[in-house]
């Protein structure tokens, strides 16, 4: 009995938590018509964090067509992206029709421009046997084709355009980004977030083996954690008010902040949990100790024990781009180009085009609008 009721009381919490942080979007999806750069739903010291970039076509779910909101003298609009990131975007950008109102039942939006066979198993690189497919066009998926291949088909200037792609290529454009199939279920998950309240440190403090926390919040959030990475045990049977640590963890310059992130398909309804480790590099002062960037996160989805590691490092961006940012950042993305090769990077580390797509938005920030043509922030490649 006991333990039903702490599943129930983490149920209501996750619940709390997405209300307070999600509007309610349905019916059918909008896209978008231009590229932008999206802000986060969630303020941070004062402001609308520039959090994503959303790519041309990209399906967005409204929250109200007809409501948007004034953030520096522009009109945004409150959407899901097909990712499931919660966000504004500039309501410029988005189209004033749903997506099957103004491109009917075609359920292959092309994200970015490709060459496509007119004939099975042509040379992607020749002129002549491929068409420029540009980024925004939409395709309807035949049951024609032979040899294992796919047909599709679409319109310019009344013309039509067929070709010819492989399952396994599609689902790799599918994968990095290059391509949306409308026919599927998005957003894929809803992904909701919560925030540690006894485990976090402040910059440079080191919590020591041997010493106890109070529990701030609810000591469901807080075992996963403590059990993934191996910091700690709950106060014990029936005392549960405290967390005592079995290892110690912090450092000097950093400071670790703990989520648990709930996952749950919206077609199976099936579930699992990611905790993450989110690694800080900052600078201790007198009044306030301001983070510069995301040295590392480190997460594991504790339903199955996988183990996912995104390191600064590994994405090479440069260290003084928090000037342009205004936030800190694992990585800063400025271009449509930056945008696919990071999507390309996060879809082969989570085998999962939707969770590398929400996790993207998770941990960047993209340069202020006046910053962003700076080499520093758009020359960079993400490239693998």
């Amino acid at each position: 009995m006991k333990i039903e009721i702490k599943k129930i009381i983490l149920s209501l919490l996750f619940v709390i938590s997405y209300l307070n942080t999600h509007a309610a979007y349905s019916g059918e999806p909008y896209f978008a018509v231009e590229e932008s750069f999206a802000l986060s739903a969630t303020v941070e010291n004062g402001k609308y964090p520039i959090s994503t970039f959303i790519p041309r076509t990209m399906l967005l779910y409204v929250s109200d067509i007809n409501n948007t909101k004034i953030i520096s003298n522009r009109n945004y609009l409150q959407v899901k992206t097909q990712d499931g990131v919660s966000v504004f975007v500039d309501a410029t950008t988005v189209s004033k029709k749903p997506y099957k109102n103004i491109l009917g039942d075609n359920e292959v939006i092309f994200n970015s421009p490709i060459s496509l066979c007119r004939k099975i198993g042509c040379d992607t690189e020749s002129d002549v046997d491929t068409w420029k497919i540009h980024a925004g066009d939409a395709f309807h998926l035949t049951k024609d084709g032979n040899n294992g291949f796919l047909k599709i088909v679409g319109y310019r200037y009344e013309q039509e355009i067929s070709g010819f792609v492989s399952p396994e290529t599609l689902d790799e454009f599918i994968e990095n980004g290059v391509v949306t199939r409308t026919d599927r279920r998005h957003p894929k998950y809803t992904i909701t977030k919560v925030k540690s309240k006894s485990l976090n440190t402040k910059c440079s403090e080191i919590v020591s083996k041997g010493t106890s926390r109070k529990i701030g919040g609810s000591i469901d959030i807080e075992i996963p954690i403590l059990r993934a990475f191996g910091i700690g045990v709950s106060g014990g049977a029936g005392a549960e008010t405290n967390i005592n640590i079995t290892t110690s963890y912090g450092q000097n310059g950093h400071e670790y902040i703990f989520y648990t992130y709930r996952i749950s398909d919206n077609d199976t309804h099936e579930t699992k949990e990611f905790v993450a480790q989110i690694d800080y590099e900052c600078q201790k002062g007198p009044l306030i100790s301001p983070r510069n960037l995301i040295s590392r996160v480190d997460m594991k989805d504790v339903t199955n024990d996988v183990v996912y590691s995104l390191l600064f490092s590994d994405y090479g961006a440069s260290k003084e781009l928090k000037q342009y940012t205004g936030a800190p950042y694992l990585y800063s993305v400025n271009s449509y180009r930056q945008y696919i090769d990071l999507m390309e990077r996060l879809g082969g580390v989570f085998s999962d085009r939707t969770i590398a797509g929400y996790f993207l938005s998770e941990f960047n920030r993209s340069c202020r609008s006046r910053d962003r043509s700076r080499d520093l922030c758009s020359a960079h490649s993400y490239r693998k």
